[in-house]
């Protein structure tokens, strides 16, 4: 199984969830550049990642780049489900994306 990804609030609770059952970001995020996608290359398959109001920003600069790495209608889905779930990390204080590893 591959990540999981989830809006979290400060305290923690689950605001969203969006599973990567099929595993697609293993390939759509191996061997990002640390000096160009540096929000992307701290994604930690194997343990947990998460994103704050002020990364997120970043992170979605960061994200658009992989849409040209999506082959299937799958993929390219899972990328805009995971884009729009950052997005509603903005719209209130304390919600983070999180990144839950294998």
């Amino acid at each position: 199984m591959g990540f999981c990804i989830a809006l979290q609030s400060e305290s923690g609770k689950q605001l969203g969830v969006i599973s990567d059952e099929k595993n697609l970001l293993t390939r759509l995020l191996s061997d990002p550049d640390w000096k160009e996608r540096p929000m992307l290359a701290s994604i930690d398959k194997y343990g947990d990642t998460t994103f704050n109001s002020v990364q997120i920003e970043h992170f979605l600069l960061e994200w658009e780049s992989l849409f040209a790495k999506a082959i299937t209608p799958a993929e390219i889905s899972l990328l805009e489900s995971i884009k729009n779930m950052a997005e509603k990390s903005l719209l209130k204080v304390h919600q983070y994306l999180v990144f839950i590893g294998e």
